[in-house]
């Protein structure tokens, strides 16, 4: 038989496990609000990532540089462009560009792209474009830029 005192005490223990119980759940949905966070950055991140090699690509093409016509086949060269704030975390975005001269009209632009801060990058991203400078006869007309190989425009090479 059960007495008054002994209910009490398996009362107390019930209480306790509950108590337990709830304190694990709430840990556990903390943790996993955490790491759904996490990810909705990490996300963003790739994506500004992605923008803004795109861009970097874009303003390399458009933008082109006598000193890369210069670079005999072969040689390459590396500069890094100025660190831009992107995304809606406001997280700093570096890049890189090298131009690597295939042979006399061929190059390959790659671009490498970061977000986060420099000791712990959130996101990477790199591409790289083949270009080709139309041959051209006449001397006097002026120089182009070159343009995107179309059958290897999307090569990851670097």
């Amino acid at each position: 038989m059960t007495t008054p005192a002994n209910r009490r005490g398996s009362a107390l223990v019930i209480a306790v496990a509950l108590l337990a119980l709830a304190s694990a759940l709430l840990a556990g949905a903390s943790a996993s609000a955490h790491a759904a966070n996490r990810a909705e950055e990490t996300l963003e991140a790739l994506h500004a990532a992605d923008a803004e090699c795109r861009v970097v690509l874009a303003e390399s093409v458009v933008g082109w540089r006598a000193a890369d016509d210069s670079l005999a086949p072969g040689a390459s060269s590396v500069r890094a462009v100025a660190a831009r704030q992107n995304g809606f975390g406001g997280w700093p975005v570096r890049s890189s560009v090298r131009v690597l001269r295939l042979d006399s009209l061929r190059y390959v632009l790659a671009v490498s792209s970061e977000v986060g801060p420099a000791s712990s990058p959130r996101a990477r991203r790199r591409t790289s474009v083949i270009l080709a400078r139309r041959a051209m006869a006449d001397t006097t007309l002026p120089i182009l830029s070159p343009v995107p190989v179309r059958h290897w425009s999307a090569a990851e090479l670097f």
